[in-house]
């Protein structure tokens, strides 16, 4: 199962091949994800620090970018990951505001911390 799995994304990655990026806002139907194994559920993405929203699906950091990043995939302890899987408030939480804050203004935040999920390497 998972051999055909990764088949599956070798041929999607092939109509692409030097994608570095998947921007599918708010479609975790379009993750792709590079094995069946170190996915995410949505219920699981933690909410939003700041206003407690959910987060949603925005997008994604292929492995491609490993190479054009110089990594040498040589060494023992070389960056590596499957997918890096980035989730943001879906409420677009307005960096210039400080919770609590009313006198908060873009000169104190520009932003806001989001969640990315880590999937290993097959």
């Amino acid at each position: 199962r998972e051999h055909r799995h990764l088949a599956d994304v070798q041929a999607r990655m092939a109509l692409a091949p030097d994608q570095c990026v998947r921007y599918c806002r708010g479609r975790e139907e379009e993750i792709l994800w590079m094995g069946l194994h170190g996915k995410i559920r949505a219920d699981d993405v933690p909410r939003c620090a700041r206003c407690g929203g959910k987060r949603r699906f925005e997008f994604q950091v292929m492995p491609q970018m490993l190479s054009y990043l110089g990594v040498d995939d040589d060494q023992e302890d070389a960056t590596d990951w499957g997918t890096l899987v980035v989730y943001t408030c879906e409420n677009s939480c307005d960096a210039s505001k400080v919770p609590g804050d009313p006198a908060s203004s873009m000169e104190h935040a520009a932003y806001v911390e989001e969640f990315v999920w880590i999937q290993p390497p097959v």
